[in-house]
């Protein structure tokens, strides 16, 4: 969500007057007012790092899909039972850690 022009031009001011300078909020002066700031768990600086590789893979393989839409339609899809126990067992192992 963007939100435009709230407070007038430049955004959000103080009140002119007695300690109101009508300066920007957060804005750095003469006063030293201290900037707002944000600090990132472990744990949600890995989430961002995941989603921005994931930002960065195709969306859909389209020649994988449609080779494995044939396969299905022409009924020669066959499923290697092993291959899929080991990638379950990896999957699982890999959400342990």
């Amino acid at each position: 969500m963007k939100i435009h022009d709230i407070g007038g031009h430049g955004g959000p001011r103080r009140p002119d007057g007695p300690g109101g300078s009508g300066t920007r909020e957060g804005a750095s002066s003469t006063t030293g007012v201290e900037r707002d700031r944000i600090e990132l768990s472990e744990t949600a600086r890995r989430r961002l790092t995941l989603l921005r590789e994931a930002q960065g893979l195709p969306e859909i393989r389209e020649e994988r899909v449609e080779s494995l839409r044939r396969a299905i339609e022409t009924d020669s899809y066959r499923v290697d039972v092993r291959r899929l126990a080991q990638a379950i067992l990896e999957f699982e192992d890999g959400l342990r850690r």
